[in-house]
């Protein structure tokens, strides 16, 4: 499997964006596949109701997604500022 440099670069730049619990959230989840009981001992939250554990990885994806659009619009600006045609002022 081949992987992206580019889109590799991105995804570490969000990954230091995280609080470390939504870190947590998703290495145990994606990373370890971790059962969920294994997850919420881990994290010390309650494993009944499972809507406690759904809400916990919601919020971690949504973070994530949060920075790497933040990434990638900083990103478009820089290259939109890079493309502009800068002319002098004659009077």
């Amino acid at each position: 499997m081949l992987i992206d440099e580019k889109d590799a670069e991105e995804v570490e730049r969000a990954w230091a964006r995280l609080m470390p619990f939504d870190k947590d959230v998703l290495r145990l989840y994606y990373i370890w596949e971790a059962p969920p009981s294994l997850i919420c001992r881990r994290l010390r939250i309650r494993y009944r109701p499972a809507s406690v554990l759904d809400l916990a990885i919601a919020h971690a994806k949504q973070e994530i997604g949060k920075a790497l659009k933040a990434i990638c619009e900083t990103k478009s600006l820089i290259e939109q500022r890079q493309n502009l045609a800068y002319t002098a002022c004659t009077i």
